[in-house]
């Protein structure tokens, strides 16, 4: 369950976990739309037009068992584990482009021997901080600006 702060967002998809969505207030609703309805790798606790209805444990439970045990819950759990292994595909596509683009021209390393290089740091990385990295996402619109996001790495 996530209130769909960004952070949570990014964790969440990065990581391939499925969330039950509950947004409170800020970019939250926005951003549980794009889980929900766009990307489809979460499920509303409730409709954002009744955000100012309790929510009940009832709620809560019906909701996680739908996630849960059901085959709606079934593909949205799938389409979120193959949406995180897309990102940190697209995470590590990313990291070997900028090595060759930052080793051309220069030195005498190859190009794989570099990349392998860079995987190694990478996942000392990993062990030393319990299995978290950084990845920076880059917006093709907008030059030079970037989002870094903490994750887990599966």
């Amino acid at each position: 369950m996530s209130h769909c702060g960004w952070n949570s967002c990014m964790e969440a998809m990065t990581r391939g976990v499925a969330i039950a969505a509950w947004p409170i207030h800020s970019d939250q609703p926005r951003n549980a739309f794009l889980l929900v309805d766009v990307l489809k790798v979460a499920l509303f606790m409730r409709e954002w037009a009744c955000r100012d209805e309790l929510l009940t444990s009832v709620m809560v439970e019906k909701v996680v068992r739908k996630l849960m045990d059901t085959k709606e819950g079934a593909a949205v759990r799938r389409r979120a584990v193959d949406l995180g292994g897309e990102l940190r595909r697209a995470a590590w596509s990313g990291i070997r482009r900028e090595v060759q683009e930052s080793k051309l021209g220069g030195g005498n390393n190859s190009l794989v021997s570099v990349e392998e290089k860079e995987k190694k740091q990478a996942s000392m990385q990993v062990k030393h901080t319990n299995k978290q990295v950084k990845i920076k996402l880059t917006d093709p619109r907008k030059q030079d600006r970037g989002v870094t996001a903490g994750c887990q790495v599966m």
